[in-house]
Formats: C-alpha cells, sequence, structure tokens
C-alpha cells in the first residue's frame, strides 16, 4: 500500500509576545457558588400532574413553581411514577412552555423523560433574541426573564421534539422579516414592534433560555430534539452548565450558546449536535452595536464534543464583542473544526484575550483550527467602527490526528489579525496551514504534517516572532 507523502513544518522559534507568556493571561472569573433556596419541595404531581404521556402537565408545574416562589423558593421535583403505576421505561411528563422564577429548583429525576408538546399554541410571546437579533417571539420550551437563582438539574431527560419545527429551517419570509431588525442601529424599531410567532411563522425557539438572569445553573440532565438551540444564556450573569448532556442532529441545533453573558462556566459536558457545539455570541450587526452588551469572561473545561461544525465556536455574531474566552481539556471528535472563530465586514466589535489549550482532537470535517475574518462575502471597505477586531489569541497543546486542513488565519487588510501565538501544536492534515494578514505571528514548536502542498504558507504577515 503506497505511504502518503507528508511535509513537516516543524517551528522552534521563542515567543516574543506578551501573550506568549502564560503569566500575561488571567483566567476569568468563574461563577460563585450559590445555595440554591430550598425552604419546601413540592411533587409535580401533589400539584395536579399526571405524567402519564398524554396529560398536559403544564398548568400543574406552574402551580407548584407559583406555590415554592411563594414559600420564599424552593425545588419543583418531577419524579418517577411509583413502581406498578406507569408500567415500564421512563415516566413522562407532558407539557408546554415552562416559565421559571427566581429562587426555584426544576428537578427533573433519573427514570423521568418531560417531554414538550409540538403544540405551538403552548408557547406564548416573550423576549428573545433570533440568531442574535432582538425580537419577540415563541418562548423557549425552559425559560426565565430577570430571575435570580435559577437551578435545573436532576438525573432526567428533556424531550424537546423538535422535528415539528425543523421545516421552518429555511423560512424565508421570517428570514426576510427579520433583516430590517438586525440592521437596527439607530433603534428605530422597538422590541413591540418586532412580532413573530403566529404573526409571521418561521422563527423557532430555543431549548432553555435564561434572559436577564442572575445566577443560574443547569446540571445533570439530558436535552434531545431541541427545536433550535438548546442552552441560550442571554444576558445573564453568573451562569453555570455542568455535567449536561446534549443530543441532536437537528439544524441550527448548537449545544450552548452563550449571548452577551458575563462570566460564564461549561464544565463536563457532552456535545452531539446539529450546529456548533458551543458558539459564544455577542449581538449581530447594526443592532448588536446598538446594544453593546459584549460576551465576556468564558470558561470551557473538559468537555466531550462530537460532529456539528464547531467544537469551541466564537462568532459569527461579534458586534457588542467577545472577550476573555479560556477553553481547556477538551476531547473532540467530527466537527467541521475544532476552534472555528468567525466575523465579517460590518459586523463590528470583534474577538480578543483568548486562551484555548490542551484539546485532544480524533479528526475534523473541514479545517482543524481556523481564525476568519471574512466569514462571508461582504464588499471590501476603509477600517470603520464596523469592521471587527481580532486580537491576542493563543493556542497552545492542541493535537489533531486528521483533518483535510490543518489551519486558516484569515485577516483583514484593513484590519489584519493582532497577536496569535501558537504553541505545542501539532496536526496530521490532507493539506497545510495558511497565514493572510496577521501581524504579531508567534510559533513555538508548530508541527504540520501535510499530505500534499506546503506544511505552511503566509502572505501579509508582518512582525512574524
Amino acid at each position: 500500500m503506497p505511504h502518503a507523502r507528508f511535509v513537516i513544518a516543524t517551528l522552534f522559534l521563542l515567543p516574543a509576545v506578551a501573550l506568549a507568556d502564560s503569566a500575561s493571561f488571567s483566567a476569568p472569573p468563574l461563577p460563585p457558588e450559590v445555595v440554591f433556596p430550598s425552604k419546601v419541595t413540592i411533587k409535580a404531581t401533589d400539584a395536579g400532574a399526571m405524567p402519564d404521556g398524554a396529560t398536559l402537565c403544564t398548568g400543574a408545574i406552574e402551580k407548584a413553581i407559583d406555590q415554592a416562589a411563594a414559600d420564599g423558593g424552593g425545588i419543583v421535583e418531577l419524579s418517577p411514577v411509583p413502581h406498578g403505576q406507569g408500567g415500564a421505561g421512563d415516566t413522562v411528563y407532558l407539557t408546554g412552555a415552562i416559565h421559571l422564577k427566581s429562587n426555584i429548583t426544576l428537578r427533573i429525576d433519573a427514570g423521568v423523560t418531560l417531554r414538550f408538546s409540538p403544540d405551538r399554541t403552548l408557547y406564548p410571546l416573550v423576549k428573545t433574541r433570533y440568531e442574535c437579533t432582538d425580537v419577540m417571539n415563541y418562548s423557549p420550551l425552559i425559560y426565565a426573564d430577570g430571575c435570580e437563582n435559577i437551578r435545573i438539574t436532576g438525573g432526567g431527560t428533556l424531550d424537546g421534539q423538535g422535528q415539528s419545527w425543523w421545516t421552518w429551517a429555511r423560512g424565508k419570509p421570517a428570514l426576510q422579516a427579520i433583516a430590517p431588525f438586525t440592521e437596527d442601529r439607530a433603534g428605530k424599531y422597538p422590541l413591540e414592534s418586532r412580532v413573530f410567532g403566529e404573526k409571521i411563522p418561521g422563527l423557532r425557539p430555543c431549548f432553555i433560555e435564561s434572559y436577564n438572569c442572575k445566577n443560574v445553573l443547569i446540571e445533570g440532565v439530558t436535552l434531545r430534539e431541541s427545536p433550535f438551540w438548546n442552552l441560550h444564556p442571554l444576558y445573564s450573569k453568573n451562569v453555570t452548565v455542568r455535567n449536561v448532556t446534549i443530543f441532536g442532529d437537528g439544524p441550527n441545533t448548537d449545544g450552548c450558546d452563550p449571548d452577551s453573558c458575563d462570566t460564564v462556566l461549561i464544565d463536563h459536558c457532552t456535545f452531539t449536535t446539529g450546529d456548533d457545539c458551543i458558539a459564544i455570541k455577542s449581538g449581530r450587526d447594526g443592532d448588536g452595536i446598538r446594544r453593546n452588551s459584549p460576551c465576556e469572561n468564558i470558561t470551557i473545561r473538559d468537555c466531550t464534543m462530537k460532529g456539528g461544525h464547531g467544537a469551541i465556536t466564537m462568532g459569527s455574531e461579534t458586534s457588542a464583542g467577545i472577550r476573555h474566552v479560556f477553553a481547556e481539556n477538551c476531547a473532540i471528535d467530527g466537527p467541521d473544526s475544532a476552534v472555528r472563530l468567525k466575523s465579517t465586514r460590518g459586523r463590528g466589535g470583534g474577538i480578543e484575550d483568548v486562551y484555548i489549550r490542551k484539546l485532544n482532537v480524533a479528526s475534523t470535517k473541514k479545517v482543524a483550527i481556523t481564525v476568519n475574518m471574512k466569514y462571508s462575502n461582504a464588499p471590501e471597505a476603509a477600517k470603520s467602527e464596523t469592521t471587527p477586531v481580532f486580537k491576542d489569541i493563543r493556542i497552545e497543546d492542541f493535537t489533531c490526528e486528521a483533518a483535510p486542513q490543518a489551519m486558516e488565519l484569515i485577516g483583514l487588510p484593513e484590519a489584519p489579525i493582532e497577536n496569535v501565538a501558537l504553541s505545542h501544536v501539532s496536526i496530521h492534515a490532507a493539506k497545510g496551514a495558511r497565514a493572510e494578514y496577521v501581524t504579531g505571528l508567534s510559533r513555538q514548536e508548530v508541527n504540520i504534517a501535510a499530505a500534499t502542498g506546503d506544511a505552511w504558507s503566509e502572505s501579509h504577515v508582518g512582525d512574524e516572532r
């Protein structure tokens, strides 16, 4: 059997930029440990829920939430039916949208499936974002607005039955209708005028969304078949996602997308998704620039990521800025890219102060590492406040066993990527790495084995260290 021809480039260059010194990177703050109120525990069945998989339990779950909140906070428990009452398999609670309140824990015990009805009338209009544009749309399946100290926990399963929503994945009328709001930098369209749902069908809801909340914990549950993004912390602070398992091969079923949040921890989670496993976002185009709500202080650690487009993604919605991101100790197999940073002309904001280390990548379907400021075909333009800025990006202890292309670093002529430090990077790929419009590039022990062509090519790369 003939052996493939590999071109290997190994670079031992002393890093000279401050970013390459690990002491110069300060880890983001972590969400504080919160003692969630547990004055009362109310079983949904005691509030009238009939977990037979056919009877709607929404009213009973709401009643339990209201009662626990009135008592100062507590736990709403969805527990299995005792043996002999529910037959074999999980106990199934059928419901519509669940709206949490402050100081409430929703506990879905092992042996329980919380299944969401496909009846769209059960999802009232709420404030949300759709692909990072503010709108009024169908409620996420579990939603909280302006709450503190909320928790979703237990060993149970949440089934979104998203297949009935997926036909809207390419809903042209809705996407056309949303365009003026995406570009609304002047604030011409108040939120109350951006009404979708039944009025303009086509925008799918997320699975779980905290909107303008503080102290959020999602832990131990399994999510399946989301209509759209699975976890969407939005305008929220102190969010922890821990030991969560997400399955879904539907369109745009991202795993966890922190959106204009401050201080987020994603820890020991497993993602098998139909889109990005994790995607950090901060608003889109004029609407995002106007809101000016960055996404910052994000920590990702000890996660397993399979399939989808990007494992660790930032953007392309960067309009208010994404900064101070730390990711480490993740096992990755089969996405388009393991590291995927992206934006485009006209979007504004950018990505900065990123430190990624200790990623073990079995394979990718496209580029192992992509940092791309030309994500769309936006026309050339002079540098302005709508030009994104990418700077201070460090990747170290990164290995990839197989990829069609090793790496791409693609800046803009008017705004090159600034200060990229690569250290102890090893990639086996069909094609090598390409850098274009980058300044302050540092490479230390970078080993790229390319089956064809050059292992490393570059143009318009300045101040290389």
